[in-house]
């Protein structure tokens, strides 16, 4: 899909598990109006990560290639940069293939709270961090469990 085309520069080649970044290395969209970087919680002292398949909140890294997310406006999608969606999809929030279709992996990202909303089906509710899970909650900016910043 045209919304998944990235050139990535500090990666290594055709890593799609756990891998060490080049601290100079940076990733630029090769589609306007995504943008790339962690996604931090300041409340879980952590950013945005994910294992196999499960997503968490960790500390962060600034090596640790899976804490690097891209997210378009437009598409709202988070995106990991093996190229698989952060998807609400089941029992634990986790990666999973990118479908733009996939209503559990549209993500809205309100800059001005800090709010990552599921946009359907779950449109009330919110990405939450505590120290050992992320899930969905009711949203409330004035939760710190339920702020997020792209940094």
């Amino acid at each position: 899909a045209p919304s998944q085309q990235w050139e990535f520069r500090g990666f290594e080649a055709g890593a799609t598990g756990p891998s060490k970044v080049d601290p100079a290395a940076y990733l630029t969209p090769t589609i306007p109006g995504w943008q790339a970087g962690h996604i931090i919680n300041d409340h879980a002292h952590g950013c945005l990560d994910w294992g196999t398949t499960i997503a968490s909140a960790v500390p962060c890294d600034p090596l640790h290639g899976q804490q690097v997310w891209m997210y378009s406006m437009h598409e709202r999608m988070l995106q990991s940069r093996n190229q698989t969606c952060l998807d609400s999809g089941g029992k634990y929030i986790h990666v999973w293939n990118c479908q733009a279709e996939k209503l559990v992996q549209q993500w809205h990202l309100a800059t001005d709270t800090g709010l990552i909303r599921q946009t359907a089906p779950h449109g009330f509710m919110c990405l939450e961090a505590n120290i050992t899970a992320l899930f969905l909650e009711t949203c409330n900016p004035n939760k710190t469990m339920q702020r997020w910043r792209l940094g």
